[in-house]
């Protein structure tokens, strides 16, 4: 019964004058029991294509809104565009919170590794006196 409304939704817009902006239909939802169904219609972003445009194209194609391809009875329907989700509020505030706070810990690694690095400076040469030490046996030159 769901390909049978989708066939039957996407044939009734393909056979239309907004055959040119019409891309699919979809069944979203189907009720058990009452039969009521959620349908998403998608159409290229035309001048043509408007609320009106797809619901007097709706009502035409369904005998005045009763019947869908002679198999299914109509009785009440709604057409409204889909809004565009946006993020909400909040989101965008914890989204830059959470920026910031990586931020601030780049910071404090890059502060922590300079540090440490500083504090080892020293400690991997040989000479660690203040005035240095020589090493009489290291001298490679000839004495004799």
């Amino acid at each position: 019964m769901l390909k049978e409304i989708n066939d039957g939704m996407n044939k009734l817009y393909r056979k239309s004058p907004l055959n040119n902006s019409f891309e699919v239909c979809v069944v979203i939802g189907l009720r058990k029991g009452s039969v009521l169904v959620d349908s998403h219609c998608y159409f290229k972003n035309t001048p043509e294509v408007n609320i009106k445009s797809v619901e007097q194209t709706f009502i035409k194609g369904t005998q005045e809104a009763k019947w869908l391809e002679n198999k299914f009875q109509l009785q009440e329907f709604t057409i409204s565009p889909l809004q565009p989700q946006e993020l909400p509020f909040w989101a965008i505030i914890l989204i830059c919170l959470a920026a910031l706070l990586t931020l601030v810990l780049l910071f404090l690694l890059c502060f922590l590794l300079a540090f440490c690095r500083r504090r080892r400076k020293g400690s991997y040469q040989i000479q660690q006196a203040a005035h240095g030490v020589y090493f009489p046996h290291l001298d490679m030159r000839k004495t004799y």
